[in-house]
């Protein structure tokens, strides 16, 4: 279990953070906690966010209106708080997300080559997610790689697995080998998140 210290305060500053999210994206993270740790599970995070003063179900969500996109993190770390969540877990759980989010599931029948996905998505980014630039800076068919860089994007270092875990899952749907690997960061003081996918 992560040893997670969180509280009002923080769930305060958080949600403090500028930027939304379509309700599409923010449905698939808590169905992906309900498919995980059950309906027990989504209860518990449903009740303290509602604790906190920032009360989300995942049967009132609707798929096109707004939401704090730090509505995530906070998610993220409630379930590392209240379901014993590893890193391993928020990971796996984003993965379990970008499989049932609807956004995904549009990029991915829309373009069917890895290529054309990652040149793809910062455009359906931008649609779903207010903060926030996603770019593919590098694409290498010979050597079976991509560098996908997202900038001005700081949320919590939770995230991170999280971004990890729902970008994979999303490249799996046209290349069911690909691995994902987080090779910068923003809240380890480099200028922009940086992802090395490999498949």
């Amino acid at each position: 279990m992560s040893n997670v210290s969180f509280s009002q305060k923080e769930a305060d500053r958080l949600m403090k953070i500028p930027g939304t999210q379509k309700g599409a994206v923010l449905r698939s993270h808590l169905a992906a906690i309900k498919n995980h740790a059950g309906e027990e599970g989504l209860a518990k995070i449903e009740k303290a966010l509602v604790e906190l003063g920032y009360p989300v179900t995942l049967q009132e969500v609707r798929a096109t209106k707004e939401y704090p996109e730090a509505q995530t993190a906070l998610i993220s770390l409630l379930c590392q708080k209240l379901l014993g969540y590893t890193d391993a877990d928020i990971f796996v759980q984003a993965v379990e997300a970008s499989k049932l989010s609807f956004f995904s599931q549009l990029l991915m029948r829309t373009f069917t080559s890895l290529e054309r996905v990652l040149k793809n998505a910062p455009h359906y980014w931008k649609k779903h997610v207010s903060i926030g630039d996603l770019e593919c800076s590098e694409f290498n068919k010979k050597e079976k790689f991509a560098i996908i860089r997202l900038r001005n994007y700081k949320l919590h270092p939770v995230v991170c697995l999280s971004l990890a875990g729902y970008f994979v899952g999303m490249f799996r749907y046209v290349q069911p080998s690909a691995n994902i690997k987080e090779t910068k960061c923003i809240h380890k003081g480099d200028q922009y998140h940086e992802f090395k996918v490999t498949w």
